[in-house]
C-alpha cells in the first residue's frame, strides 16, 4: 500500500487562457505532504522479469488498484517509491529513458476495469468495463523480457516466511477488498540491487 497525498499543477499554461490545451502543456503532479490531496495505491506483484539484452536491468508486472483516483497518482507513487514506469519519460532517470525506448515507445499503463455509475440509472447503479492487457503491452514483454526466476524464488521464501501462500493470499484480498475506482496493470522499473 502506498500512502503519499498528491498535488497537480499545470505547465505551459498561458495566463491569459488558461482553459487552453495543445502542445506544451501539460499537468505536473508532485508528493506534496503539506497541501496535497490524500492518495492511496494499492499494489500486487503479478511477476518479475530481466531485459533480455541487458539482463543487469529488471523489471515488475504489477496490478494496482488506485482507491482515490487522484491525476497521475499510478505515475507519481511509484517514482516516489523509486520505480518509475516503463515509457514514462516525465518522472523518469535519463539512464531509463534509453532502454525503456527500445523496448516501449509509450508509458506501459493499461487500466484493465473500471466501474461507473450509470448515467440516468438508479442510486449505486453501476457498469464494470474490463480489458486484458494490451496485445502491444503483451508484445512488448515477449520480444524484450525473459521471466526472471530467481526472483520469483525469492519471493516464494518470502512468502513462506511470512506465514505462506495462505497468509499471503489472505493479506492481499483484505487489501483489495476495499470499493476502488480503477484497476491498472503496469511494469515498473528496478535496477539490481534495488527490487523489494
Amino acid at each position: 500500500v502506498i500512502q503519499a497525498p498528491i498535488s497537480t499543477s499545470a505547465v505551459g499554461v498561458d495566463p491569459a487562457n488558461p482553459q487552453k490545451r495543445g502542445p506544451g502543456v501539460y499537468q505536473l503532479a508532485e508528493i506534496d505532504f503539506v497541501n496535497g490531496d490524500q492518495a492511496e495505491t494499492r499494489y500486487q506483484v503479478q511477476k518479475y522479469y530481466r531485459n533480455k539484452r541487458y539482463p543487469g536491468i529488471g523489471y515488475t508486472l504489477v496490478r494496482c488498484r488506485i482507491i482515490t483516483g487522484r491525476t497521475l497518482q499510478i505515475r507519481k507513487h511509484m517514482q516516489y517509491m523509486g520505480f518509475t514506469l516503463v515509457g514514462d519519460y516525465r518522472y523518469c532517470k535519463p539512464n531509463e529513458k534509453v532502454v525503456d525506448r527500445m523496448i516501449c515507445d509509450r508509458v506501459f499503463l493499461h487500466h484493465t476495469q473500471i466501474v461507473l455509475p450509470v448515467p440516468g440509472g438508479a442510486p449505486g447503479e453501476e457498469i464494470q468495463i474490463d480489458s486484458e492487457l494490451a496485445h502491444y503491452l503483451q508484445e512488448v514483454i515477449r520480444l524484450n523480457l525473459d521471466v526472471d526466476h530467481e526472483a520469483h524464488k525469492a519471493l516464494e521464501a518470502h512468502i513462506a516466511a511470512t506465514g505462506g501462500h495462505a497468509a499471503a493470499a489472505e493479506k492481499q484480498q483484505e487489501l483489495m477488498k476495499a470499493k476502488v475506482d480503477k484497476s491498472h496493470y503496469w511494469l515498473q522499473n528496478w535496477q539490481k540491487g534495488k527490487s523489494k
